[in-house]
């Protein structure tokens, strides 16, 4: 019916699904997690010049430009606001616009 070798490769096949159930029933609950993990939406008003480069067009001279704004406008307002930031300028805002939250309640505008 199944050559030695195909037996082999089922058998091997078996002990790993098994192997990956049994992990996975004892794998503790609050470790689990179905939702996707991200780092989007980025709070331009509290991150990190590393956090802020993972966005679209922002790299490490940007990412120092917005936080050199924030610390002299104490922080954004609204995402507009990043227009105010030397070479951002629109199609830059609206690549990253649903990447981003000021943290308040005004984060559309």
């Amino acid at each position: 019916m199944f050559t030695k070798s195909e037996k082999r490769v089922i058998f091997f096949l078996i002990i790993v699904f098994v192997s990956g159930s049994v992990i996975r029933h004892f794998y503790p609950d609050e470790v689990r997690t179905e939702e996707p993990i991200s780092p989007f939406p980025i709070n331009i008003n509290t991150a990190s010049k590393e956090k802020l480069m993972l966005l679209p067009g922002i790299g490490e001279v940007y990412a120092e430009r917005i936080i050199e704004f924030r610390k002299e406008n104490n922080g954004f307002r609204v995402k507009r606001d990043l227009l105010k930031v030397k070479g951002i300028g629109g199609q830059k805002l609206k690549r990253m616009n649903d990447m981003i939250t000021i943290g308040g309640k005004d984060d559309d505008k």
